[in-house]
């Protein structure tokens, strides 16, 4: 299991090395296992971070220990799941985009029942938490075993794609988005000089 040292690091190298590390939540007495796709980093000194305008009510979570949940609401409809990174008093994290389900696919979609290609499941960050059912009900939640949501180390290294963020309107040339190369369940294709 990861412990809170793993996220007391770089943001940026902890998006890259949770790449195929396994989320796992236990829900209605299931196991319930996603291999990690697709991350990014936000750091404090990022403008497009919520924690660049400093420590507020809506972001502290941000600013708080290493290694818990921050879920905030994005676009008026999606929750988007990021795990707390650097130490605490700096505002950091890696929001999760995509994930591929291990174990528990047919738990998943009775929360997204969607038609269709199983990647389109859980390839893309409001996709993800509508999947696994997640809320700001668990924000500021420590990843362990206790808060039912914890994350496994990785067996292999995956090939890694690293780019450009998507979806922002500032710093977007920064190359802080990480991903399985080629993995189906990315939220978006990386440029082939990128992988």
């Amino acid at each position: 299991m990861l412990q809170p040292d793993f996220f007391e690091r770089n943001t940026c190298q902890v998006a890259e090395d949770l790449i195929g590390c396994q989320l796992c939540l236990v829900r209605e007495g299931q196991r319930i296992q996603l291999a990690i796709i697709e991350t990014e980093a936000y750091r404090q000194d990022d403008p497009a971070c919520h924690a660049y305008v400093g420590k507020t009510k809506r972001n502290e979570v941000l600013f708080g220990p290493p290694g818990c949940l921050y879920i905030y609401f994005i676009y008026g409809c999606h929750f988007c799941m990021n795990f707390v990174t650097e130490s605490e008093g700096v505002g950091a994290a890696v929001p999760l985009r995509a994930a591929a389900p291990v174990r528990g696919e047919s738990w998943l979609r009775t929360n997204r029942p969607i038609p269709g290609p199983a990647q389109n499941l859980t390839n893309g960050p409001g996709k993800l938490c509508q999947a696994l059912a997640l809320n700001r009900d668990v924000n500021g939640q420590p990843l362990a075993p206790q808060s039912g949501i914890w994350l496994e180390q990785r067996e292999s290294e995956p090939p890694i794609a690293v780019g450009p963020r998507i979806g922002i309107s500032k710093a977007r040339d920064l190359p802080w988005r990480f991903g399985w190369a080629n993995h189906a369940y990315l939220s978006a294709p990386f440029k082939p000089d990128q992988t």
